[in-house]
């Protein structure tokens, strides 16, 4: 990343490259899975950023517990954000994933007007089936092989590739925004008070990243 770049949206307000969303429960292997995207991303935007920032909340958080201010302005001030699309993640029991996503779409539809990606990156972990539409128009990193290889799945060359191609649209996020001069304005902002899931309609899947 250009240091131009980082050096304007460190001025903007902006304060994280990434934010982590994931649905919060007594599962080791989410948890897992969300940890080793947050240091994967840091490492790669490591080699281009002087301190990449990755925000990630484990705090545990309740099915109807009310989404945190802190939470909020971590979204708003975040350039990106990725999402571990368990099949549990789009429950109505969980709807701050619900937010999170909601928010970060219209961050994005804001931010990267004209542009034909937007801020949030899915990754699909244990999918049985078609995603939800909110998904499905998003090309997702697919982690299917988790549930084969376990916790060693985040030490292949595979899931250091795919690594890469999230932190190249990271980057590629950041880049615009910066060119664009689009600002956070977090005060301005009106977050959504629905899930962006609260209609669950299941679409045929898109294919995911090309190896």
């Amino acid at each position: 990343m250009d240091p131009n770049t980082q050096r304007w949206l460190n001025e903007a307000g902006y304060h994280y490259h990434c934010f982590i969303s994931w649905p919060h429960l007594e599962d080791h292997e989410i948890a897992q899975c969300a940890r080793a995207v947050k240091n994967a991303i840091k490492t790669e935007l490591g080699y281009s950023v002087p301190d990449p920032k990755v925000f990630l909340d484990e705090t545990e958080m309740k099915p109807g517990d009310v989404w945190p201010e802190a939470l909020r302005n971590a979204l708003c001030k975040s350039l990106a954000m990725v999402a571990i699309c368990a099949p549990i993640y789009y429950d109505p029991s969980h709807t701050w994933c619900g937010l999170e996503w909601a928010a970060m779409e219209l961050l994005g539809d804001r931010r990267l007007n004209g542009e034909t990606y937007r801020a949030i990156i899915p990754i699909v972990l244990r999918q049985r089936s078609g995603v939800p539409g909110p998904v499905a128009k998003f090309q997702y990193v697919d982690f299917s092989k988790t549930s084969v290889q376990g916790r060693h799945y985040f030490s292949t060359i595979e899931f250091r590739k795919q690594m890469g191609q999230v932190v190249e649209r990271i980057e590629q996020i950041a880049e615009t925004i910066a060119r664009l001069e689009r600002r956070p304005d977090c005060e301005s902002f009106a977050f959504p008070t629905e899930s962006a899931f609260a209609h669950l309609l299941v679409p045929p899947q898109k294919l995911p990243f090309r190896e």
